[in-house]
Order: structure tokens, then C-alpha cells, then sequence
């Protein structure tokens, strides 16, 4: 089987197989109906959970958005990223909104650092944590390209469970151009 397109590309799909036999032919293997209707997964979330990992990390693109306020989010790849790839915000408008949603394995305190990309086209964003503004401003432009720079964004008791994390575009550079972006390579969470 080969699957393959010229540019990246996002595909969903399911396996059929075809066999040719001759007439009068009895076959061994009954039809499994109930396989056929399982749900062919729509979302990176049907496959992979947003599940903290052992060693602390979370990558950006396994978060699950659960909100976008405006523009669109996606999974962009390169530019020397954890995993090549992160989470990625576009076009987005001042004072809105990326929700997304991780699990942790155990409740604790964890000193928490975010992995955010900065570029010629970022915005300036604030983060909030479990719905609290934990990080009122942090200017994401680069005029030298794309880069990944980790922020420390302080020491929090979080829970066993589901948590949220946020990106708020609250305004833009005045060298940047336009598009507002955001991006998250990866969450990572130390126990303390």
C-alpha cells in the first residue's frame, strides 16, 4: 500500500481489500460487519490524546483545541521544531482566543515552561492556564525568521486530569507583518 501526495497534506482513510476468484468459489473468512462501522478517525485527538507524557512534555500539535476564537489553527512543520512540527495559530484577531485542552497523569506542583515559536508574522499574546491570565504579554516577533524560545511561565498546583491552556493575541508588534500568529512547539511540566 502507498500513500503519498506532492505537498504536505492532511488525509484520512481506510483500507478496502479486493480478491479475485473464480466461479463457484466458497470463501473460508465470514464478513465482519462490526469492523466496518468503526469510525475512521477525523481528528488528530481520535488517535493520539493530549496526554502530558512521562517525561513532563506535551508536544503543541497533541494539544487539543477546543476553542478558536478566529483565524485557524493547525499543525505546521520545519523550522527546527520538537517532533518538526507545532501547533500553529493564523490570522487571528486582537482579543481573541486558541483554548486547548491536556491531560496530566498526577496532581502536583510543576514548574511549567512553554516552547513558543516568534517569527516576522507573530503576535504579542498573553497565556492563561486553567483559565487564569498566568503571563500578561509576551512579544512573539522575530524579525530573523522562525525560532522556538522557551519561556518559563512560573510554578502551579495543577490537577490529576483535564487542564486548559490559552493564547490570547492582545496586539502586534509594530515592525511585524501581518497575520497575527502564534505557535506552541511544546508544553513541558516539571514535578517539584
Amino acid at each position: 500500500m502507498e500513500m503519498w501526495h506532492w505537498v504536505a497534506t492532511k488525509m484520512n482513510y481506510a483500507m478496502t481489500a479486493y480478491w479475485y476468484v473464480k466461479p463457484g468459489f466458497k470463501s473460508s473468512v465470514s464478513p465482519n460487519v462490526e469492523s466496518v462501522k468503526i469510525p475512521v478517525a477525523l481528528k488528530r485527538t481520535d488517535v493520539i490524546k493530549p496526554v502530558v507524557d512521562e517525561e513532563g512534555k506535551i508536544e503543541g500539535e497533541s494539544l487539543e483545541v477546543i476553542a478558536c476564537d478566529s483565524g485557524h489553527n493547525s499543525t505546521l512543520h520545519g523550522y527546527g521544531m520538537s517532533g518538526n512540527t507545532q501547533l500553529g495559530w493564523q490570522k487571528a484577531d486582537i482579543g481573541h482566543q486558541l483554548k486547548t485542552r491536556f491531560i496530566l497523569n498526577e496532581t502536583g506542583k510543576y514548574s511549567i515552561t512553554a516552547h513558543l515559536t516568534k517569527g516576522p508574522n507573530y503576535g504579542k499574546v498573553q497565556i492563561s492556564l486553567n483559565g487564569e491570565i498566568i503571563v500578561k504579554s509576551i512579544n512573539c516577533y522575530n524579525e530573523n525568521g522562525v525560532i522556538v524560545v522557551p519561556i518559563d511561565i512560573g510554578t502551579y498546583t495543577l490537577s490529576e486530569g483535564e487542564n486548559t491552556f490559552s493564547i490570547k493575541i492582545i496586539g502586534a508588534d509594530k515592525f511585524a507583518k501581518p497575520g497575527n500568529m502564534a505557535g506552541v512547539d511544546y508544553l513541558k511540566f516539571e514535578k517539584i
